[in-house]
């Protein structure tokens, strides 16, 4: 929670809330925090390449609103 508002402080405005590796607990909390500093929520696979096989391109689903709210500041 500190480090998510320092990095708001800092100028931070996003924050990847959506990753493959948290649970749904995680992802909704990291949600929450997003709400309640004001930042955007983004989201994604992790993916590196091959070398990655657990976090394969497209595991993760970002829902397009998400899309929409990044690209509308």
């Amino acid at each position: 929670r500190k480090l998510i508002l320092y990095a708001g402080e800092a100028g931070i405005i996003g924050l990847e809330a959506i990753y493959p590796e948290y649970s749904e607990e995680q992802t909704e909390y990291m949600i929450r925090l997003a709400g309640e500093y004001g930042m955007k929520i983004s989201g994604g696979s992790d993916f590196h390449g091959d070398n990655r096989p657990e976090s394969p391109l497209g595991c993760v689903k970002v829902p397009y609103s998400r899309l929409e709210e990044l690209r509308n500041g």
